[in-house]
């Protein structure tokens, strides 16, 4: 949606912020407020005043938040958000057309919600990863559960049906970090290897399931020892998704005589193994790529590469990963739709593929205003001081100056999480994607209404 420009869950689009900056960009459905239910009670107030909660049909299907409703964790799908609160509840609000919401009902009367609805039978959830139109929690005993779109099998249930409501995903054990795509979910495990599932490859690529094959031999794998201190780390209890501290010894694995004949991986309807992969840390998936970061603070990628967005100094398609050239202290990593980005231990920011209307290349360059970075999420930013700065075009807008813990970013709208547990957004809201009960397009940050 976890994680650079998401459309999913995975990527902002800036040029759509800049259009809700400006007030040019919201359509007439962005300045009518939400639309009732037949037979629901009309909003209290002028015309746009948001209408009162308790007062649709989504309030009689969710109970309202807790007194106590502090957001620890964050997320931005495509037109979607979701919040985990401290106690482990999660709390989504957005478009709900596919069930990405997860509160179990079919969408017919309420495809979208401007309020914070609770997801249904998760209590426990330690993370969250948002696609397109997909959503996944990562459990605390290392299982997932996902929701929402599902034509690809990127809820990981075995089937190809949409989810009103989480579903276990089948094949997964021991996951300390998930990543969703458009249409694909990766998970790093504990002992360092990745599994993911859905449709992770080019379109004219058969759907072939991974294959069992051995990892490439010693000799194959990428040198170096250099070690992430952690100094660019996000210095809040909140981490990003897919951006989690590396706790592994060993390091991603490639052959390019290997990836030449190697059926496509990251694909099915349940999760399987990617192969030539060990120590992995944390994984990112973009449009139709994916990502792996290794202990060591290398990076390997794989799928379609018609941008560069592989990094690997080509526009192939790689159906096994590849190493990232040049890259060997990354500390985080981040996958949009064409474009991947890496944190990287001395805070400097870099990027390869193509970003917005930046085409970067195959092989990874600084991103301007790049630097002193704690986080990065779409194409926003979070200083080490906390401040949040996002890139539009060719300049940087500094969004909020500090306090700041933890961003989240999605196709046209953004959010952050402040340091006291507070939840503002911003940008496109044509479906209720900023939580503030409306559907009016926010050009500043705007307090989350429970």
């Amino acid at each position: 949606m976890t994680s650079i420009a998401r459309w999913r869950g995975c990527c902002i689009t800036l040029a759509l912020l800049a259009q809700a900056a400006c007030g040019s960009g919201a359509g007439p459905s962005e300045a009518t407020p939400t639309a009732l239910p037949s037979g629901a009670p009309p909003s209290a107030g002028p015309p746009g005043t948001p209408p009162p909660p308790g007062s649709g049909i989504a309030d009689r299907l969710t109970p309202p938040p807790p007194a106590d409703h502090r957001v620890d964790r964050l997320a931005a799908g495509g037109h979607h958000t979701c919040a985990r609160l401290a106690a482990g509840t999660v709390w989504c609000w957005g478009n709900n057309d596919h069930g990405q919401l997860g509160w179990g009902e079919p969408t017919l009367n309420m495809p979208t919600r401007t309020l914070p609805t609770r997801v249904l039978d998760l209590t426990d959830a330690e993370d969250l990863a948002l696609g397109a139109e997909h959503s996944c929690a990562r459990l605390k005993d290392g299982t997932a559960r996902c929701w929402g779109a599902n034509e690809g099998g990127q809820l990981g249930d075995g089937t190809t049906e949409d989810r009103y409501h989480p579903v276990a995903v089948q094949g997964l054990a021991g996951a300390t970090t998930i990543a969703a795509g458009a249409s694909a979910t990766c998970a790093a495990l504990k002992d360092g290897s990745v599994r993911c599932w859905g449709a992770l490859a080019e379109p004219s690529t058969p759907s072939a399931q991974p294959t069992a094959s051995a990892p490439p031999s010693p000799s194959a794998q990428p040198t170096g020892t250099a070690q992430p201190t952690g100094t660019a780390q996000p210095t809040a209890s909140a981490q990003p998704t897919g951006t989690a501290q590396p706790t592994a010894s060993a390091q991603p694995t490639s052959s390019a005589a290997a990836v030449a004949d190697a059926a496509p991986v990251g694909q099915g309807r349940t999760a399987s193994a990617v192969p030539g992969l060990a120590g992995i840390t944390a994984v990112t998936v973009g449009g139709t790529h994916a990502c792996a970061l290794g202990k060591e603070g290398k990076v390997a990628c794989w799928g379609a590469n018609a941008a560069g967005q592989l990094g690997d100094g080509t526009t192939e398609a790689r159906p096994r990963p590849v190493p990232v050239k040049g890259i060997s202290t990354a500390v985080a990593i981040d996958a949009g739709p064409t474009s991947t980005c890496a944190l990287l231990r001395d805070a400097r920011v870099v990027c390869w593929g193509r970003l917005g209307e930046q085409v970067l290349g195959p092989s990874p360059k600084p991103l301007s205003g790049g630097s002193s970075v704690a986080e990065i999420d779409g194409h926003c930013m979070r200083g080490t001081e906390g401040a949040v700065s996002c890139k539009r075009g060719d300049g940087i807008e500094v969004v909020e100056e500090s306090g700041v813990a933890h961003i989240a970013s999605g196709e046209g709208h953004a959010c952050f999480l402040t340091t006291a547990g507070d939840v503002r957004c911003w940008g496109s809201n044509t479906s209720g994607q900023l939580g503030d009960g409306s559907k009016l397009a926010r050009p500043t940050p705007t307090p989350l209404r429970w």
